[in-house]
């Protein structure tokens, strides 16, 4: 967004959803919409059609243009009787998607180990799609109430660059890149989600309210009132300050006397030098920010290389911004410390940075950027880093390049657990991301002024456990998102949760670890994919399963490809007029033949097959079925009980895994040990270590139970 040059301050003002770059949707009246001083009246143009927009009361104004076909190169302008203007170039039309969800989808193309693309950089070096636009939310809640803004920073990027591509969500780079090359036409992806977050807090207050649903609006009355600066009085809001001041304190005091203790001499030695130019780098790391993997443990690590400040650039508007810092930092330019982030800041693990940098550093050329990364607990991290021109809109992205990183200390043992951290849920819900609306409140009522073709959305993971609930708070969402961007043919797709057991990346499940399990175990994970399949109940609803390309020992799989493929297919078939079968096998029938049940299923496409095992699966089973004493595997169309595929119950409601073999279209399930089945289930487990199960169009069959008739 650039602002014309004036000593006049403008009286209005553009949320920044509007910005260069923007992707505006087809076919769908256009409207542009923001804040001025109350019954001001503006000139908004949208290319050479114009529209008078007054601001009412409360100072806000909005205008509407008729729907556009797709396109690139237009402009925006708003003028104020004064002269002053705000003019959007470069603005696109064309089908825009939000990508929203948990960690699955804030997992971006370049990340830091264990938490990116494995090719990530090649990926993003490739990038090179002027017309697939980004967009990507920082994290932010808000308890009181919708934003007019997203959170600081947010800006509309081109897909043509490794920086602007390498922190955008990988599913949500893919399923664009993926749908750019079918439909020929700019698209948009909206990037808004969160790393454990549950589906509550997306979705809006009056939703919640139409549907009754007490607890959770109780939760978010309790955000609002109970913390301080609550408007409230009396003992409960005093009660709550002094709280939040013993939880602050007892971490304030922990860091300070415990973990920035742990090696004095060390920080004292980093504090004097190691962001000054001129500094030995003999002793640092190189290699890329992404790559460093330092921040995988808590323990304070620095970070510095060199940027440039273009000629041209005012050295009084120039600005560091980082999409955020995990969980705390200090900055330095040239030696000196420009700005830092303390747990006086709320979510300060997740909250972007911006520091102004003196005029007196920030003369073009070369200087020197350092930046001390304190972890506290768990796994840190460093999102997208820029320096920016405040006054013309002008950005420099130095995420990528060389970094040299140096590990000023790990914490001693000594330092024990660290103490509740403000935000915590339990001790400061007003800062919590678990609070209901409160996501929705600040990283999705901003896109309101827009509208949207449809929505991505990966989430589920932290409320498991909790099936029947999550079945209508799935449905609320939708509801919310078309309600919020009046798209009421929003189409919504949703990914089946991957096979998972325990995350433990770096110290990792054996891979046979499954083979003890028994058909019942761990069926949390199981319910909620069953009932993430359900939305396909609803109108423009559907799902893309991830199930068989999880990973036991990381929540977060690699194989991001291929969930983007296939919700792309959905969409395909959805919006986009793809012929022939798009999705996998779903159970459509169970019937019982004497002592097996036969399996019948919509989707086949092509025919059912049965793929070959997994080349370490096939080691297990193999080995399984010699101890005892089964021999090898025969027929490429069977599966069998030792690689826990299927399972059938009785009437006695006891699982056992079973046989199955491929009987055309079908699949015959049996067991010995249950000469009468009545139910049966396929990949009914947290981690299904066999699901080959596919049409011959490639795609796998859903996880699924199912009962005989008659």
């Amino acid at each position: 967004m650039k602002t014309e040059t004036t000593k006049i301050q403008p009286a209005f003002a553009l949320p920044n959803v509007y910005s260069d770059h923007m992707v505006f949707q087809r076919d769908v009246p256009i409207t542009i919409a923001g804040t001025a001083s109350p019954f001001l009246a503006l000139q908004v143009h949208f290319d050479s059609v114009s529209r008078t927009a007054t601001a009412n009361a409360t100072g806000h104004w909005s205008a509407e243009f008729p729907p556009l076909p797709a396109g690139t190169g237009h402009v925006v302008r708003v003028a104020a009787p004064s002269g002053t203007t705000i003019e959007l170039r470069d603005v696109a039309v064309g089908d825009v998607w939000i990508a929203g969800g948990q960690s699955n989808m804030e997992f971006p193309v370049v990340g830091v180990e264990f938490y990116g693309l494995k090719n990530g950089a090649k990926i993003a070096a490739e990038a090179d799609d002027p017309d697939l636009r980004i967009l990507k939310s920082a994290r932010m809640v808000s308890p009181d109430g919708p934003c007019e803004n997203l959170p600081q920073g947010a800006a509309w990027r081109r897909a043509d660059s490794a920086e602007a591509v390498g922190p955008c969500s990988a599913v949500g780079y893919l399923f664009g890149k993926l749908l750019r090359k079918r439909v020929k036409i700019p698209i948009g992806i909206v990037s808004t989600n969160w790393g454990g977050c549950r589906i509550e807090p997306w979705i809006d207050e009056g939703t919640l309210r139409r549907h009754g649903c007490e607890a959770e609006l109780a939760r978010l009355d309790t955000a609002r009132k109970a913390v301080p600066g609550s408007r409230e009085s009396g003992n409960a809001a005093r009660n709550a300050r002094r709280e939040a001041k013993r939880v602050f304190d007892a971490l304030e005091t922990w860091l300070r006397k415990s973990f920035f203790a742990s090696d004095p001499a060390t920080t004292k030695k980093a504090l004097a030098s190691w962001a000054k130019p001129g500094e030995d780098l003999s002793g640092w790391d190189r290699g890329t920010l992404a790559g460093a993997g330092k921040l995988g443990e808590p323990g304070v690590v620095w970070f510095r290389r060199d940027v440039e400040v273009p000629e041209g650039w005012n050295p009084a508007h120039v600005r560091f911004t980082a999409y955020r810092i995990n969980d705390t930092d200090e900055v330095f330019w040239d030696g000196v410390k420009i700005g830092e982030t303390w747990i006086d800041t709320p979510s300060y693990w997740s909250a972007p940075r911006d520091y102004a940098v003196p005029a007196s550093l920030a003369k073009p050329g070369r200087h020197v950027l350092a930046i001390r990364v304190a972890n506290h607990f768990r796994s840190g991290g460093v999102g997208e880093l820029a320096v920016e021109d405040s006054g013309s809109g002008a950005r420099e992205s130095v995420s990528g390049g060389d970094w040299f990183s140096r590990v000023e200390f790990r914490p001693r043992p000594e330092c024990g657990e660290r103490p509740v951290a403000p935000g915590d849920p339990a001790v400061d819900p007003r800062n919590a991301f678990t609070v209901p609306s409160t996501l929705f409140n600040a990283m999705f009522a901003p896109l309101s002024p827009l509208r949207f073709r449809g929505a991505i959305w990966y989430q589920g993971c932290s409320n498991v456990g909790e099936a029947r609930n999550y079945e209508r708070f799935q449905k609320y969402l939708v509801e919310s998102w078309r309600k919020a961007t009046r798209s009421p043919d929003m189409a919504f797709l949703q990914v089946q949760l991957a096979g998972f057991e325990e995350h433990r990346p770096t110290d990792r499940l054996p891979d046979d670890y499954w083979t003890t399990l028994e058909p019942t175990e761990r069926a949390e994970w199981a319910e909620m994919r069953e009932v993430q399949s359900k939305i396909r109940g609803l109108r423009l609803c559907d799902f893309a399963t991830a199930t068989d390309i999880g990973d036991h020992s990381d929540i977060h799989p690699a194989n991001k490809y291929e969930v983007a493929r296939r919700l792309e297919a959905a969409a395909a078939k959805m919006l986009y007029g793809a012929k022939g079968v798009t999705t996998g096998p779903s159970l459509a029938s169970v019937k019982r033949e004497g002592g097996e049940l036969r399996c019948s299923f919509s989707d086949i496409g092509a025919g059912l097959v049965a793929k070959p095992l997994a080349g370490g699966v096939r080691e297990i089973v193999a080995k399984a079925r010699a101890a005892a004493g089964k021999g090898k595997p025969a027929g490429r169309n069977a599966f069998f009980p030792e690689e826990h595929a299927f399972a059938v119950a009785g009437a006695d409601g006891k699982w056992v895994w079973a046989d199955a073999r491929l009987d055309g279209n079908d699949v015959v399930v049996s067991s010995p040990a249950v000469p009468k089945p009545t139910r049966v289930r396929y990949a009914w487990s947290s981690y299904p270590p066999s699901m080959r199960l596919f049409n011959k169009d490639g795609f796998p069959a859903f996880p699924f139970q199912g009962a005989a008739r008659g």
